[in-house]
């Protein structure tokens, strides 16, 4: 066990997870599909711009790819990743495709930032309307009662999704989400039972089983799951997040706060690890910072009760820090 502690609670470095690897001839491709007009190779020119940092030339380039061939989803999911926020997304709509996908985009984009509102539920039963028993959609309507702490109703419907389709994986760390909120940990242990015998190099099953010894309090072995989500895709954004709980409930805030960088620098819109930067700097009794990273992660999730108490509760301790400082003339400590 100690030895366990030792690999899995120890302070990680850049070394210990790859980095986004670099490719050479990105240059060059793009130089032979400057001019095109194919929807396909629109698309690819828009990865490779994005990859280059050139936003707004990627933005362009998938938005004239989704307009000539709005069908090749892959297209909006890149979008998705190159646009910042709501706001910018309200103002790029009208050069968007009045189409079928362009509403599934909209929803989509929402539950990538965790921005969901009861719009976009609204959404996703219109689009059910056209395409009804969609797995994805029905997937998209329980990740949105998820964030809108509907806990009950998703889990029926993430119970009846597996029903119909009984393989499927997608979303699958989601589900596994709501039940450990629900403290369903019986539940809880049968799923990680059930997909760690399907996939084991899928990262949200090592998200599921992570969960499973979360759970359990088994936090050593958990991350050791969450670790290798991330390896197995280094830009999974859950599995950082979930990485640096794990390190939290060890009280290791510097591997945690590591962690909750990575899910930033790859979903700045997601308040979830802004939140959870707050959370590891209050551990290390750095007010300053985490009162910072609660008023980032609040102004992404306005309505999270959660987040403002642990706003409410930053400012109650700079306020005590402040009436204790030297410079106030109190050394009553």
């Amino acid at each position: 066990m100690a030895a366990g502690k030792h690999q899995y609670g120890a302070r990680t470095g850049p070394k210990d997870y790859p980095r986004q690897p670099r490719n050479s001839a990105l240059a060059s491709i793009l130089d032979g599909i400057q001019r095109t007009k194919d929807p396909f190779l629109l698309f690819l020119k828009g990865l490779i711009l994005h990859r280059l940092n050139r936003r707004d030339e990627a933005i362009e380039s998938l938005i004239l790819s989704v307009t000539a061939y709005p069908w090749n989803w892959s297209t909006w999911e890149a979008l998705s990743r190159c646009i910042k926020d709501r706001i910018e997304l309200a103002k790029l709509r009208h050069l968007l495709p009045s189409h079928l996908t362009q509403l599934m985009f909209q929803v989509y984009s929402a539950l990538e930032r965790e921005a969901i509102e009861d719009e976009d539920l609204d959404e996703c039963n219109r689009i059910l309307t056209i395409i009804p028993d969609c797995p994805m959609v029905i997937g998209w309507k329980a990740q949105c009662l998820y964030i809108l702490k509907d806990l009950e109703e998703a889990e029926l419907l993430f119970d009846q999704l597996l029903v119909k389709d009984p393989f499927r994986i997608e979303s699958i760390d989601v589900y596994s989400a709501i039940l450990y909120v629900l403290r369903k940990k019986t539940k809880l242990s049968k799923l990680a039972r059930r997909f760690s015998s399907m996939s084991r190099d899928r990262p949200e099953v090592c998200c599921v089983i992570g969960d499973h010894y979360s759970i359990r309090g088994e936090h050593d072995k958990a991350i050791k799951y969450y670790r290798r989500a991330v390896l197995l895709d280094p830009n999974c954004v859950g599995a950082w997040t979930l990485l640096g709980h794990a390190f939290l409930e060890l009280k290791n805030a510097h591997a945690a706060i590591e962690s909750y960088r990575r899910a930033i620098d790859m979903s700045p819109q997601d308040p979830r690890g802004w939140f959870g930067l707050g959370q590891a700097y209050a551990l290390l009794c750095m007010f300053q910072y985490s009162l910072y990273y609660y008023q980032r992660a609040v102004a992404l999730k306005p309505l999270d009760a959660r987040i403002w108490q642990e706003l409410s509760t930053c400012y109650g301790k700079i306020n005590k820090y402040d009436r204790c400082s030297p410079d106030n003339g109190n050394t009553n400590y």
